[in-house]
């Protein structure tokens, strides 16, 4: 049962690809959303890493400057539009970016350090730097520089930014939230297939269910795992004898990562977080549990003395917020759900 797990978890499990695995072809991508202006920016990053990325504005906006939104990407090697090329192509933050462009709200998107355009950098790197380069410091200081950078911009309501985070990015999203200084706190926060649980539990559960069907080698897995686990949080190697597939959720150059969001508990960042928030998550998400994340966030920032938090769950809908038409459909492509565009929509327009 080993060899059909490997295959499935490049496919299914939300951690599964390795950074710098090797050179990945980049070329520059259209990125231009449905409606609005756009144009390529480029910024400086944690560690003075530049960062290159899309500025949407759209056709109108009041002379005091358009509302805006940081969309931050899910994991892996992921692109401004929340690709990755040519394995997974869903457009979704491009998608998201056109629809906002559309209600009168600015976007800002980048590609992450981790992204193709940057990989010949992270090969040059031996081991220890690129843990360094792709650490849980560096992605939350990217985003941080990232909002600092949008709230500056001609056009820009620099009080009115806020942050949408898909998956992994929804957790980045809600560090900085949670960390944002009083007169410079979310206008709003989305947060869009982002798991209510540590990443530990998030992996339980993928492979729980990617070997629903094999017991023996389910529970082989999972212990396996737990292995792993416990050895990136003692700081310690990745056990070699791993079974075959595990190891490829745990590479070398990105255990300073794993270790935090292995740990990391999103409801108690959520406590800490002022502002209004959307939950939005596909019914049919195979990677992070929709009802159990939801239920678990809701809770969490319910218990705040400010702020309101509303719930979509969408029927038929993938992690990436796209229709599935069969059970082993991903959910890659075609346009993001329009009960989900719909309600973001909805949502946006009622912010103060």
């Amino acid at each position: 049962m080993k060899a059909p797990f490997q295959r499935r978890a490049l496919r299914c499990l939300l951690f599964a690809v390795p950074f710098g695995a090797g050179p990945i072809t980049w070329s520059a991508q259209d990125s231009e959303p449905a409606a609005g202006l756009a144009r390529e920016v480029a910024f400086e990053g944690a560690g003075g890493l530049e960062l290159h990325g899309t500025l949407a504005l759209p056709e109108s906006a009041p002379e005091s400057g358009a509302p805006a939104f940081l969309l931050l990407p899910g994991s892996g090697p992921t692109d401004r539009d929340g690709n990755q090329p040519p394995l997974i192509v869903t457009d979704l933050l491009k998608q998201v970016a056109g629809r906002l462009a559309a209600e009168g709200i600015a976007t800002l998107r980048f590609d992450k350090r981790s992204a193709a355009r940057y990989q010949l950098r992270i090969l040059a790197m031996d081991v220890e730097e690129q843990n360094d380069f792709l650490s849980w410091d560096s992605f939350l200081g990217d985003a941080i520089a990232a909002v600092r950078f949008l709230r500056e911009q001609d056009g820009i309501d620099a009080g009115r930014v806020g942050l949408f985070g898909h998956s992994e990015g929804g957790l980045i999203a809600l560090h900085v939230a949670r960390d944002a200084r009083p007169g410079a706190r979310p206008w709003g926060l989305v947060l869009a297939g982002t798991s209510g649980t540590n990443l530990a539990d998030v992996l339980r559960h993928q492979i729980g269910l990617a070997l629903a069907g094999a017991p023996e080698a389910r529970d082989e897995f999972l212990a396996g795992l737990e292995r792993a686990i416990e050895a990136v949080l003692a700081g310690r190697p990745v056990p070699a004898d791993l079974p075959t597939g595990l190891d490829a959720l745990f590479p070398a150059n990105a255990l300073k990562l794993l270790a935090v969001e292995l740990a990391a508990d999103p409801t108690e960042l959520a406590k800490g977080v002022r502002g209004p928030v959307l939950l939005l998550h596909g019914a049919s998400d195979k990677q992070v549990p929709a009802e159990e994340s939801t239920q678990l966030l809701k809770a969490a920032f319910d218990t705040r003395p400010q702020g309101s938090c509303v719930v979509l769950i969408a029927k038929l809908t993938s992690h990436d917020l796209k229709p599935v038409k069969g059970v082993i459909d991903p959910g890659f492509q075609g346009d993001v759900t329009p009960a989900v565009m719909n309600q973001l929509a909805m949502w946006v327009r009622q912010l103060p």
